[in-house]
């Protein structure tokens, strides 16, 4: 795997933990706190979704840091000033910009 894929799924793998969390809690408090009512049971949705929002805050950013990377493009220019003119990625520079395939 490489960063990228890691950094893309991130969203997806919070959002999947804090859905499991929420039906954790569920079943702790209906089944070993013995909490009756629906809405007793399910009180912490407000925190749940209060969670997963500070999240996707805080990993916004770094995907579509990450997500936009690819058109980040500078030509390369030696000590001596030669450039072949072709422009390649800051993130990669192994990577050419603008070239199909």
């Amino acid at each position: 795997w490489s960063k990228w894929y890691v950094v893309m799924v991130l969203p997806l793998v919070l959002a999947l933990g804090v859905f499991v969390l929420h039906y954790v809690l569920i079943a702790l408090k209906k089944y070993v706190l013995g909490v009756k009512g629906k809405r007793a049971v399910r009180s912490h949705i407000h925190f749940m979704v209060r969670m997963l929002t500070s999240g996707m805050y805080y990993v916004y950013l770094f995907v579509v840091s990450m997500t936009l990377d690819v058109f980040n493009c500078k030509e390369i220019v030696s000590e001596d000033g030669v450039t072949d003119g072709l422009e390649y990625m800051s993130s990669a520079p192994e990577y050419v910009c603008w070239v199909e395939g």
